[in-house]
């Protein structure tokens, strides 16, 4: 306590006679600060009359400063005119100020940069306002609005970034963030808040680019996720992510996506927006979660295990409400099932929503699996329904009223999830125009032949969709043949053995012979064997030692979905990745008929009792 007493007397004293020496890093740090924030010309001569340090220091301290930016994609560059400036992505320079201002500990250099900055934007704007209590004055707006208190470091901060933010903008210098990213700010209290104060200040001549709000309000929410030192480290940041999410589906859902760029384009589309909110902390809520979950258990799963599977700060932060939104771009992927029935001139469907596209596209599914494939579906949001031209379409199926849309005659408003009542509605106009759903004819001769056999009058439209609905949901029901349950499979250890001795050949031989007919097994080997050498086998450790290995039988003859498991006393390495003691090699015949099988393998391997019996099996 004496000892900061002294301190503070010290500096007092220092401050009285107006003299301080800076170390080095304060002086390099200013010089920086001095070169991006001086509204006049900064010279060599400038520098060195401020730090009373010879010419050869000053270029010392900049070519150490050229070293540092290079890194980052930055320059200094110098010219008689305009003397030192920066050039570089604003984004990264904003970063690299902020970071150097944090450093900067002591009374002195911090006022001094106050100075600065205070006088630099009396030059830029001609009013001799206190710029440093203006930004202040924001802050307490936007704490009173929120009725919140911001911790008093960052405040100081804040204030100096904020005035770091109208003098560079008002230079011609200005932080430009995505569309996606001004989009998850716009609906912020603090972009809201800045917003209307700015608009106040207006009046006295002070003004800052619109697109310098969205920046400031970054400042204020404080970023919750990692950080990166230029926009163009985001962008990668999130076609690496998207990639992986891919990647991992595939290897877990045991399927290998045929338009994966197209997927992933749209993929993208939604996680850039799904990024930005999150690194504000901002968490949605999703409508459809329990839809998605109750519809497509297997998808969900399959996505929520891909998601956890990566190592990232953004994958672990994402909610099921997050989740159960990327799962509907891949119920969505056309390739999910496979389409046999062909039909020319088809009509067109168009399915809007009133914001995004995961709502339309689940009634999208839904209507796929109704009608078959009669019709081409489009899907879109409500309020651009101008823009379509909705004569062209046979029906449109909204699930947001609109009177444009109430306009025409082919419009059906739904909810999200289609009843009984809306399915009537939909399969009653198709019918008006000729078009006849995928179960149609089947329908009809079901109600052909109960008119034969029973006496009396029968409601026809109401029978009609009765046996609708039951084939509907029949309908959704994947068959995969006759087929032992795993649980029972590994309960009754119908599973194969191989030795101490045993390697990964053994144990491909094994796994090949068991899992598929015995004129098939050497195809599969062969197929899996290549897949390794090359780099390209599919596989998900579902748990440390316990292995399952996509085995891909399409075009083969006598092909079913099915699965087979080899124990092994020692863990085998069959990759410098993939190692275990338990494998599951698990055969696809195509996009979707394993899904179940799958999701019950997972299940049983993840319960208690399931993780019992595979511990002892492994001991065994």
């Amino acid at each position: 306590c004496v000892k900061s007493k002294k301190i503070e007397i010290l500096e007092a004293e220092m401050r009285k006679n107006g003299s301080y020496y800076y170390s080095v890093q304060e002086r390099r740090i200013l010089e920086l600060l001095m070169i991006l924030l001086s509204a006049e010309v900064v010279t060599i001569e400038k520098m060195q009359n401020l730090f009373d340090v010879s010419k050869n220091t000053i270029l010392k301290d900049i070519k150490e400063w050229k070293k540092i930016l290079g890194n980052q994609n930055i320059s200094i560059a110098s010219s008689i005119k305009f003397g030192y400036v920066l050039q570089g992505e604003e984004f990264a320079i904003r970063k690299i100020v902020g970071k150097e201002i944090k450093k900067l500990q002591n009374f002195q250099p911090k006022d001094i940069l106050k100075k600065w900055m205070q006088q630099s934007l009396v030059t830029i704007t001609g009013e001799d306002y206190d710029y440093l209590e203006i930004a202040r004055c924001l802050i307490k707006q936007y704490e009173q609005d929120e009725n919140i208190k911001l911790v008093s470091e960052n405040e100081e901060f804040e204030c100096s970034m904020i005035l770091v933010s109208w003098i560079r903008s008002m230079e011609g210098y200005t932080v430009v963030l995505n569309a996606e990213e001004r989009a998850a700010l716009a609906v912020t209290c603090p972009y809201q808040s800045l917003k209307k104060s700015f608009q106040k200040l207006k009046e006295y001549n002070l003004e800052i680019p619109n697109s310098e709000i969205y920046y400031i309000a970054t400042l204020l929410l404080g970023i919750k996720i990692a950080q990166f030192a230029s926009q163009d480290q985001e962008n990668l940041y999130i076609y690496r992510f998207t990639a992986s999410l891919l990647k991992n589906f595939e290897r877990i859902a045991c399927i290998a996506f045929e338009n994966r760029e197209r997927l992933a384009n749209r993929l993208r589309g939604h996680i850039r927006p799904l990024y930005y909110r999150l690194k504000y902390g901002m968490q949605s809520t999703n409508p459809l979660l329990k839809d998605v979950m109750r519809m497509y258990p297997e998808i969900y799963d399959f996505t929520e295990r891909s998601v956890r599977a990566m190592p990232d700060e953004l994958a672990q932060t994402l909610t099921e409400d997050e989740i159960a939104y990327l799962a509907v771009y891949f119920i969505s992927d056309e390739k999910k099932q496979v389409r046999t029935d062909t039909v020319e001139n088809k009509s067109k469907i168009l399915v809007l929503c009133a914001a995004g596209m995961a709502t339309s596209t689940l009634v999208k599914e839904q209507l796929k699996e109704l009608l078959g494939n009669i019709a081409d579906i489009e899907v879109g949001i409500v309020s651009e329904a101008e823009k379509y031209r909705l004569d062209n379409y046979t029906l449109i199926v909204s699930t947001s009223y609109s009177d444009i849309l109430n306009q025409h005659r082919n419009i059906i408003f739904t909810e999200v999830v289609l009843q009984d009542k809306d399915k009537r509605k939909i399969i009653q106009l198709l019918n008006q125009y000729g078009i006849v759903g995928r179960y149609d004819r089947t329908i009809q001769r079901i109600i052909a032949s109960v008119e034969d056999n029973l006496t009396g009058q029968i409601e026809k439209n109401e029978l009609y969709f009765d046996i609708l609905r039951i084939l509907y949901e029949d309908g959704k029901r994947d068959s995969i043949g006759e087929q032992i349950s795993f649980r029972s499979y590994m309960e009754n250890e119908c599973f194969a053995r191989i030795p101490k001795t045993g390697d990964m050949e053994e144990l491909l031989i094994k796994g090949c012979q068991t899992a598929v007919h015995e004129k098939s097994w050497k195809r599969l080997y062969d197929r899996l064997y290549n897949m390794i050498r090359r780099h390209r086998l599919k596989y998900y450790e579902i748990q440390k030692n316990v292995v399952l290995i996509h085995c891909p039988m399409q075009g083969d003859m006598n092909r079913s979905v099915g699965f087979s498991v080899v124990v092994s006393e020692t863990v085998i390495p069959i990759t410098e990745y993939i190692s275990g003691k338990i494998f599951i090699f698990f055969v696809t015949i195509d996009q979707r008929t394993h899904f179940a099988l799958l999701k019950e393998i997972y299940d049983y391997c993840d319960s208690g009792e399931g993780r019992e019996l595979l511990e002892t099996a492994m001991k065994e």
